[in-house]
């Protein structure tokens, strides 16, 4: 079952899809393909999101998120049905991304064509004029330059929260860290984008 991604409207907080999870899992583990499909598709977005937040790149993002998606369906009977669909879904992708880092030792801030396409798709103004564009990719480079001189911990949070708009208690789930841990690393991480930001100006 291959799912096309659309990497627009990350914002929505999918909160009608908990009311009949249950028994869409049950469905899906009985191996019907409608229901597979109608559990996987509402975090589909949201999937693609938290992956790139670790590859930083386009192709590799995708290809990973196909392989969490049969990967989640292939072990849906070791879901526990007491926690989140969402959470066990977005620790399995967490781990994917983080093994595809290692396996093919790429660095997050690696640039690509498919990289400027994905920024201007999603987070640049449509209407924009493209000298605009190149402004604004040139703004979010120079971030990403000073995100990859905080600490690994502060980083994860740092682009879980500005890559997938993940709450702080959901990010600390995901990572397997207290909230307060989570916190903190974001406090320390923000001043520490400041003080760069600063130091350039």
């Amino acid at each position: 079952m291959i799912l096309e991604f659309r990497t627009t409207n990350v914002s929505h907080r999918l909160n009608t899809v908990e009311m009949d999870e249950r028994a869409t899992i049950q469905a899906a583990r009985a191996g019907d393909v409608d229901a597979m499909d109608a559990l996987l598709r509402p975090y589909q977005v949201l999937l693609y999101h938290v992956v790139y937040s670790y590859l930083h790149h386009a192709q590799d993002t995708e290809d990973t998120a196909q392989l969490v998606m049969v990967k989640a369906l292939k072990n849906l009977h070791r879901y526990q049905e007491q926690g989140k669909f969402k959470a066990w879904l977005m620790k399995i992708a967490r781990r994917e991304a983080l093994r595809s880092l290692e396996q093919r030792g790429r660095r997050r801030n690696t640039s690509s064509v498919d990289d400027f396409e994905y920024v201007v798709a999603n987070q640049a103004d449509e209407g924009a004029h493209p000298t605009e564009q190149i402004a604004a990719q040139e703004r979010r480079d120079q971030l990403e330059h000073w995100i990859d001189q905080l600490a690994l911990a502060e980083q994860e949070v740092v682009r879980l929260r500005l890559g997938s708009e993940l709450t702080f208690r959901e990010i600390a789930e995901l990572t397997g860290v207290p909230l307060n841990t989570v916190l903190g690393r974001m406090h320390q991480a923000t001043l520490k984008l400041k003080k760069f930001k600063m130091m350039e100006e």
